[in-house]
């Protein structure tokens, strides 16, 4: 995790270090002169050479949790990520539920009935949902059950119903996902000898696919959940816009057109260190549902204490 988030940092300051312009005139308008540029890029260290800016920066924000000041508006980007974050990630797990809880029983039983019609119209949905742009369903959402039907608001922020198209909108590619992965890998469970003793000792179908089947699949279920959630944090950028709710991702999008440059370094790194601690939580949560990932640990840390 922190060799991925540490070469994530250093590839965002890279990438806004060498981007062309003047940040200086960005900041401090067309109407500045040349003296005024000058004494604000000594103000700001930003005639040091790269590898002294990028060493301050990283010393800042892993030492000191200091994600620098919005040049344009001039407040803490770490305190604005935090504010804005409550929103992201409401959408981020919204997201995941919906996915998932839609997703995993119709690729259960679309596994099951293979190559019946029910599986034929999963897949036929699955391809539909992932070919499809989110930012366009997310439209059509919004002009059928707000603009026809008066059900749910268009956009802003406030209760639970702000949430339900976001979510539904941002969901059809996982849904899509999780319906294909959760078929694909029941496909090979329920054909193991496991299962099929399980069946031949009289256990009904739900209780072999739910206590034999579904438990050896969550390990690829769970992975993928992890994978969404954390897509999910830097895809909500699209969804924010369409549906005006001031989360990280329509903060990043105001930040990049008005190339407030330590904003947009700010949110990438911000949103790469949450990502890396959900994938650490994810690898911690195969050990309690998989016995034999715990087992496998416990035997490595018995085997190199007995080498010692």
């Amino acid at each position: 995790m922190i060799p991925v988030i540490l070469g994530v940092t250093i590839l965002i300051f890279t990438l806004m270090f060498f981007i062309p312009g003047d940040l200086a005139g960005i900041v401090l308008g067309p109407t500045a002169t040349e003296a005024q540029k000058q004494a604000y890029r000594l103000a700001n260290g930003l005639n040091d050479p790269y590898i002294i800016q990028l060493g301050r920066y990283l010393s800042n924000v892993f030492f000191h949790l200091n994600f620098g000041t919005s040049y344009i508006q001039g407040t803490s980007v770490l305190s604005d990520l935090l504010e804005r974050f409550p929103r992201t990630i409401t959408i981020a797990a919204g997201t995941v539920v919906v996915g998932f809880g839609i997703g995993i029983p119709i690729g259960i039983l679309a596994a099951v009935k293979q190559d019946k019609l029910f599986d034929r119209i999963a897949l036929a949905v699955s391809l539909i949902g992932i070919s499809m742009p989110a930012f366009w369903l997310a439209i059509l959402l919004v002009l059928l059950f707000s603009v026809q039907l008066n059900w749910l608001p268009s956009q802003g922020i406030g209760g639970v119903q702000y949430y339900i198209l976001p979510c539904l909108a941002n969901a059809a590619a996982g849904i899509a996902g999780n319906i294909r992965l959760t078929r694909s890998c029941m496909l090979e469970v329920i054909r193991t000898d496991y299962v099929t003793t399980a069946r031949a000792k009289g256990i009904s179908e739900t209780k072999v696919l739910i206590r034999h089947a579904l438990p050896n699949v969550m390990i690829n279920i769970v992975t993928a959940m992890g994978m969404l959630f954390g897509a999910m944090l830097g895809g909500t950028i699209i969804i924010e816009n369409v549906y005006s709710i001031p989360g990280i991702g329509a903060y990043m999008v105001k930040s990049i057109n008005s190339r407030d440059y330590t904003a947009v370094e700010g949110s990438v790194v911000f949103l790469a260190i949450v990502f890396g601690f959900v994938m650490l939580v994810v690898d911690l949560v195969y050990a309690w549902i998989d016995p034999r990932i715990k087992a496998q640990y416990s035997e490595f840390r018995r085997s190199k204490a007995n080498a010692k």
